[in-house]
């Protein structure tokens, strides 16, 4: 036994009244599509609010045969148009969901549709009468049209975009030309954008600030879908060659391989975009689109053409940066308690047994001190002068070697340390000026071309060397005043002592391999922790008259000795004692003093 597929016409009917085209303008884009496919030149559509009717009209091709008219699912159209457009043969039937008698003329034909009538009776027999006079082209009234349910501003509405999309008819509303729009314009205030004109594919497309706007997708002039990409925005029209649209109302897009070609696409538009903004873009711009950019823009193309700001940590970049980071920290007094100030003969300077004395360590204070900042950060990015504004472009800045590092500038003022060691060793500083520029840069980390500046671990070594710590009677008596102001702030042992001081900074940066070695010529007392000592260079003694150092009585010229070097003595001293160098100075002062 065989069995036949069949389908009941009048619930097919009721079917597609009730809930398949579930936009209420459908029909008005499924007319002007039809009339495109006429060939017509012209839609005209006219409402009139007190009989209840939208009146339709286009100035294509007439019917020739009612049949192909109401045949569901069968497409009556040409070759041409089945070829290019794949009609499904259901667009007529979107006017019965919002007309229950619709009335035809083309031609020589003339018809009543009265599906009111069709479904309660289940008589599918419709009405076709010949026409005295020829009509040309194809009129469709539709009558009992709901206003109240589709209102005229919303066929107003959609009259406007069909008018502005679709290029190849004008579309007239209530004796209004629509005004019809390039589909390339770009139409944003978005200073990131880009025409598109593939051939199955054109429009626009541009970057945006808000996480969600998306791209809508036009095809023939009628809207389709929102495509769901971020910090994007723009119009799209598209062909059947370019995505599968569903049935029947084309409100949406069938998920294939033709749909991820085109997302590709579009991906490959907003990565050119994206990527142009951030070697282009004005500084305000990109950090006003810096989240779009960083959503779609390419490292690996923008990284050798992006523009980098760079400030070498010269006295010219210190001016600059001075502008964005806040000086601060605070260091807190410390008790002290009383001393004696005399003399000890027998105080012996223990180095002088050794031949040279060398220390090796970390150091935790620089023996010269590089004084910054003293103004305030108010956060965000800074904008940069044109006149100390020095760019250099990534292919040129990372094809250097010599090292450098980089921070984002509105965080310029969390490493302010870091920035005194760029300075002192002239390590150039690179600042990013958004969020894209940080994530290029983070990204060349990985190839230690340039690393973040926190991550400047200054591993700084001192190497002192005392040699020829052997005194002479002027140097003993320098020592045995050191070992006085030992105990005035409360050791128990002369934390001094003199010889021919060496110093050499020792500099490695492990990240990027850089070793280097430089003599502290200037440096003429130094603490070395180690040790918990004070090495003096013999040199703090030259021109000074002191007493025979046998003699315990205080002198003038051990006033005068004392109080010249005492700012350079206490400042080393404080690191022995854990005080600060301003209440070291206090409590010997007052002791010298008497009190």
């Amino acid at each position: 036994m065989n069995v036949d597929v069949r389908v009941n016409i009048i619930n097919q009917l009721r079917l597609l009244r009730q809930s398949t085209f579930k936009d209420p303008c459908t029909f008005l884009d499924e007319d002007v599509q039809n009339a495109q496919r006429a060939k017509a030149t012209q839609v005209t559509i006219n409402t009139d609010w007190s009989k209840k009717q939208v009146i339709i009209h286009n100035n294509g091709e007439e019917l020739d045969n009612p049949q192909k008219l109401f045949s569901l699912a069968e497409s009556g159209w040409d070759e041409e148009t089945q070829a290019n457009e794949n009609p499904f043969g259901m667009g007529f039937f979107s006017n019965i969901s919002v007309s229950n008698m619709i009335e035809i003329q083309s031609g020589k034909f003339h018809i009543l549709f009265d599906v009111e009538t069709m479904i309660s009776t289940g008589n599918t027999n419709i009405q076709v009468e010949p026409l005295e006079e020829f009509f040309p082209g194809f009129q469709l009234v539709l009558h009992n049209f709901d206003f109240n349910v589709t209102s005229e501003e919303q066929l107003e509405e959609r009259a406007r975009m069909l008018g502005k999309f679709v290029q190849d008819l004008d579309v007239v509303f209530n004796d209004t030309l629509m005004e019809r729009k390039d589909l390339t314009t770009v139409d944003t205030q978005s200073p990131f954008a880009i025409s598109v004109t593939e051939e199955t594919c054109k429009g626009w497309l541009a970057l945006s600030t808000s996480f969600s706007t998306g791209i809508r997708i036009f095809y023939r002039g009628r809207f389709v879908i929102t495509l769901d990409k971020y910090y994007s925005e723009g119009e799209l029209h598209i062909t059947d060659a370019m995505l599968t649209l569903s049935a029947p109302d084309r409100k949406d897009v069938i998920r294939d391989s033709k749909y991820n070609a085109f997302v590709r696409l579009i991906g490959e538009y907003l990565e050119m975009i994206a990527t142009d903004a951030a070697l282009q873009g004005s500084q305000e711009n990109q950090n006003k689109y810096a989240d779009s950019i960083r959503w779609y823009a390419s490292i690996s193309k923008a990284k050798n053409a992006m523009k980098f700001i760079v400030v070498r940590c010269d006295d010219t970049g210190i001016r600059y940066l001075r502008k964005i980071i806040s000086g601060k920290g605070t260091v807190q007094d410390a008790d002290m308690g009383e001393t004696a100030r005399e003399l000890d003969p027998n105080a012996v300077q223990s180095e002088s047994q050794l031949e040279e004395v060398v220390v090796e360590t970390e150091i935790r204070n620089a023996p010269k001190q590089h004084e910054f900042g003293g103004s305030s950060y108010s956060g965000g990015t800074p904008l940069i002068a044109e006149s100390e504004k020095q760019e250099e472009p990534g292919q040129q800045l990372f094809s250097v070697s010599r090292p450098k590092f980089w921070v984002d500038a509105s965080e310029l003022h969390k490493y302010e340390d870091k920035v005194l060691i760029c300075k002192h060793y002239d390590i150039c500083l690179v600042l990013a000026q958004n969020r894209f520029q940080s994530q290029v840069l983070s990204a060349l980390e990985a190839d230690k071309q340039v690393f973040h500046l926190r991550t400047l671990d200054e591993r700084i070594l001192v190497r002192v060397s005392l040699t020829e710590t052997g005194l002479t009677e002027r140097e003993a008596r320098a020592s045995m005043l050191f070992d006085m102001l030992s105990r005035m702030v409360g050791l128990n042992h002369n934390a001094f002592a003199i010889g021919n001081l060496l110093v050499s900074r020792i500099l490695t940066l492990p990240e990027i391999d850089v070793y280097e070695e430089k003599i502290e010529s200037d440096v003429v007392a130094i603490h070395c922790e180690e040790m918990h000592k004070v090495y003096v260079d013999r040199s703090l003694l030259r021109g000074v008259e002191l007493l025979n150092h046998s003699n315990p009585r205080l002198a003038l010229s051990d006033y005068k000795f004392i109080l010249a070097n005492l700012t350079t003595l206490v400042e080393e001293l404080s690191f022995v004692t854990d005080q600060t160098s301003s209440r070291l100075s206090e409590v010997i002062l007052q002791t010298l003093g008497g009190k």
